[in-house]
This record gives C-alpha cells, structure tokens and sequence, in this order.
C-alpha cells in the first residue's frame, strides 16, 4: 500500500494529528513498529465503512465491495452480500455443517446458554426461548410466555411434555383434562386420550361433532380385532355389531385347575334373574319370579 492519503495512529496522541478524511483515504492501525506492509487493520473509505486485515482480505463491508461481513440497510450477512433478515449466516459446507454457536465457557454445575425471542418494548420478557444446560444433567428446554416450560429433553434423549422429569421417550403429564388431542386437518371433531385419575380416559369424537361413524378399532397388522361403536356395541371378530357384545367365532372362558368358570346372562339393572353356563356343562336358570326355574342341564355327578 503507498504512502499517499495514509493515516497512521500508533498511539492516543496520533489521533489528534488525524485530519478528516476525503475519498480514497485510509486510516490504519498499525503496531508500534508497524509499516504499511504489515499492518494490523485498515479502515477505508470506500462508499462506506470497509474493514481490511493485513493481508488485504475484507472482513466487514458496507459498500459495492464484499467482506466477510457485510452491512445492508440494517442487516447483517455473514458470508453473504444479500442479507434479507437482521441475520443471515451463509457458508457452502457440502456434507459438514454449518452453525451459530452460543458458548458459556462455565464450567460449574448447572450453567446454561439460551436464545431469548423478545416481541415486545420490554427488553426482560421472553416469547420465546431455548436453554441449553450442562452437568450433572444436561438438557435441552423449549419455553413460551417468559417462564413455561413447553418441552424438556434429558441426555438420555426422553421428551417431557408438561414435565421436566420424563420418564420415558415421550413423557406427557397434565393436571388438568388436557391430554393427547388427535384430529384432522378441515374436522371440527377430535379424539383424546389422558389421564383420569388413576384410570385411562380415551375419547373418540370428544366434542360430539363428528357423524354417526363415529368408533374406536384395535388393529394389528393392519387386521381389526375390536370395535367399539357409538351405540356402546362391542364387536370381536366383526365390524358392525348389533348386540352389546358380539363374537364372531369360538368364546371360551378359563380358571385355573380344578375350578368351574361360568359365562353369566342378566338383564340391566336387576339382580334377580339369569342364566348361567357353566364350563362343566351345567346350565342354570335362576328368577325370583318363578319358583320353578333350576337347573336346566344337571351335573351328571349329582344324578
């Protein structure tokens, strides 16, 4: 680089040696003992701020001349000239990575590195944010609204939903009626599954909008086993059941060794009539309202 039009400050005082500068001038930063050839950095006017290292690479840029960095109507751009957003990262790494690092160089227990989303005149709230914690059990959370956790996911790669312990490879817990909400895309109707106390809730058509299809099928392998209808009909073995429960094939009911085991018939709601099969064969009608009813089908052992 010529002498010409070069500033030098190599010192405070150098500064107040400095006149302003027209185009084509350049400041440089030089060492103590520093010559333009081995200059540290150079500041030039080039339409606007142009930084350059010594080996003349650009390194920011606000102007025709590319850098590095580049500055555009108040963007940054990183590896690229065209930066549409306040930040765009840009590099060609074909078949590697290419990423942003936010580094705590802590090395305690517990410490962190997050991304905070503000939308918002106040600088303290978060929208949005993602933390990053270290040992003794690191762990990556997702959050909303300046403090609720939406999503945690411990080291052994487990996904909590509504908690920050999972349990399992996907761990959801509510304290409310929220659950597993499952629907279609253009559907009002949806289906659920949660907790209900200590006992399972599934609901199909939880808000009643959907058609008189309405159902739940247990599949496996793509085969149905089970229905459970609308009308409350169980069918095993067949898809439209017209009874409260219908088995299409063999039924056989078993206890242990040496024990009767019995399929029991009785109208709803009453205790005083039914009709009994027993695994010995024996067949038993029993009603209060005739004296008469007994056994249809005694035990041969008894005669």
């Amino acid at each position: 680089m010529a002498e010409d039009n070069v500033k030098k400050i190599r010192d405070l005082n150098d500064f107040t040696s400095v006149n302003p500068m027209t185009t084509g001038d350049h400041l440089v930063v030089a060492s103590s003992e520093g010559t333009p050839s081995t200059n540290k950095a150079t500041i030039k006017d080039v339409v606007g701020l142009y930084l350059e290292s010594s080996s003349g690479a650009g390194k920011w840029s606000d102007g025709t001349t590319a850098g590095d960095i580049y500055y555009s109507n108040g963007n940054v751009g990183i590896g690229t000239t065209d930066p549409n957003v306040r930040l765009v990262v840009s590099d060609n790494h074909s078949g590697d990575d290419v990423a942003m690092r936010v580094w705590n160089t802590s090395t305690a227990d517990n410490s962190t590195s997050s991304l905070r989303f503000t939308i918002t005149s106040s600088a303290n709230y978060d929208h949005g944010f993602i933390i990053a914690g270290r040992t003794p059990n690191p762990y990556m959370q997702f959050g909303v609204a300046n403090a609720i956790t939406a999503m945690h996911i411990d080291s052994n790669g487990n996904v909590g939903i509504g908690t920050t312990s999972p349990d399992s490879k996907l761990h959801l817990s509510t304290t409310g009626l929220d659950g597993l909400r499952l629907s279609v895309d253009s559907e009002s109707y949806y289906h659920m599954i949660r907790p209900n106390g200590d006992s399972l809730y599934i609901g199909a058509d939880e808000d009643d909008s959907g058609g008189s299809g309405t159902d739940i099928r247990l599949n496996i392998k793509g085969d149905e086993k089970m229905r459970i209808k609308s009308d409350g009909n169980v069918g095993i073995g067949t898809t439209d059941p017209d009874l409260k429960l219908e088995v299409a094939g063999s039924l056989t009911s078993g206890q242990a060794a040496n024990t009767r085991s019995k399929v029991s018939l009785q109208p709803s709601n009453t205790g005083n009539r039914s009709l009994d099969i027993y695994s010995d064969g024996v067949i038993n009608s029993y009603n209060t309202n005739y004296p008469t009813a007994g056994t249809l089908c005694p035990d041969s052992s008894s005669t």
